[in-house]
């Protein structure tokens, strides 16, 4: 068994016994430690007594006039768009049906940010302990931006974008194939491994650096844990049992 992804906030939840995701105060209070509502030498009094009462009791009723005591603009603005965040998430029963309500009627009204961190939450739960980590990394498309190139002999390689930007910068590249030098694609990266069958367990111990890339080829065995992912992801959501089967771009 393999935990993995621990910033996700994932162990913090409970499951209910159709196996939904429920909102506990643990889960409230992880977005109190933020950046965006996390304390600062800088905080005023009143900023320092709201943070203080919530992480308590994380369901506490804020009023108006509580945010507006605040001195920073900016954090009252968080303090609204948070607060309004966890309304929708008591109200809706289970992470699940919060999830799908914003794709529906008045449609996402909530930051992008926190869209993709449930996103990586539900992965982690559909994927469960026993994971493969070719799944594992194959369910990071869902949550994180992925920058896709194609190199020499139509290779087409998936990368976390925010580690080829932070890797490109040091390098003063913003080539992935620059990146990626080596003997052989099989063989380790230069500045970017490449996650194979045969180097798949080495994921689990950078799980959340997310810095393996991946080779999304018809007839490379990322693609098909991809579909496996998207298999358990709407048998999760939908109750529909599907299987997705790659096929080569001439089929």
């Amino acid at each position: 068994m393999t935990n993995y992804w621990l910033s996700s906030a994932y162990q913090t939840l409970q499951t209910s016994s159709d196996g939904k995701l429920l909102v506990t105060d643990d889960f409230l209070r992880t977005y109190l430690s933020r950046p965006e509502l996390s304390l600062v030498p800088e905080s005023c009094a009143a900023e320092k007594s709201l943070h203080q009462h919530l992480l308590s009791n994380p369901r506490l009723a804020v009023t108006s006039a509580d945010i507006e005591a605040l001195a920073d603009a900016d954090i009252q603005e968080n303090y609204r768009i948070w607060l309004r965040f966890r309304e929708r998430l008591l109200a809706a029963g289970s992470l699940e049906s919060f999830y799908m309500s914003l794709f529906k009627g008045g449609g996402v009204d909530v930051p992008p940010l926190f869209v993709s961190q449930l996103a990586q939450i539900f992965v982690r739960h559909i994927l469960g302990e026993q994971a493969h980590p070719l799944e594992a990394r194959a369910g990071e498309i869902f949550f994180r931006t992925q920058k896709i190139t194609v190199l020499e002999d139509s290779i087409v390689m998936a990368a976390d974008e925010e580690v080829v930007t932070r890797n490109a910068q040091a390098v003063e590249s913003g080539s992935i194939m620059d990146l990626l030098k080596g003997k052989s694609m099989l063989m380790r990266s230069t500045d970017l491994d490449v996650l194979y069958e045969e180097n798949a367990e080495e994921y689990w111990a950078r799980n959340e650096g997310f810095d393996f890339a991946v080779q999304l080829n018809f007839g490379h065995e990322p693609i098909t844990y991809f579909c496996r992912v998207l298999e358990k992801w709407i048998l999760h959501f939908l109750g529909a049992q599907v299987r997705i089967t790659p096929h080569a771009a001439d089929q």
